[in-house]
């Protein structure tokens, strides 16, 4: 994905992805101290950003920056925490869909 184009939409795919996921991660630490969830919130965007900064590289560097297995497990990794918030992100919407017609028909 060597557009620029293509690498925006992804990306803001990506963002909107997190920030669903990341709404609910809020709702299910939400009985947690102040301490525990500036750390939780910590791990999960510092990995976010580390996910966007090596998407990124991937399209702005030549296939031999990172060297054939570090590149291969690089992206596996950006693709599968891609895949699994995507995932996520489907089981949460239904939730969302269900509550919604739950608060318009009772």
């Amino acid at each position: 994905m060597k557009s620029a184009r293509g690498m925006f939409f992804f990306l803001a795919i990506l963002l909107c992805l997190d920030f669903y996921f990341f709404q609910a991660l809020k709702t299910v630490t939400q009985n947690n101290t102040a301490k525990t969830k500036n750390i939780i919130y910590g791990i999960y965007w510092g990995i976010t950003v580390l996910a966007v900064i090596s998407f990124i590289l991937f399209g702005v560097t030549e296939q031999q920056f990172f060297g054939r297995k570090i590149r291969t497990y690089l992206f596996s990794i950006v693709v599968g925490l891609f895949m699994a918030k995507f995932v996520a992100m489907l089981f949460f919407l239904a939730d969302d869909i269900r509550r919604l017609f739950q608060l318009l028909f009772t």
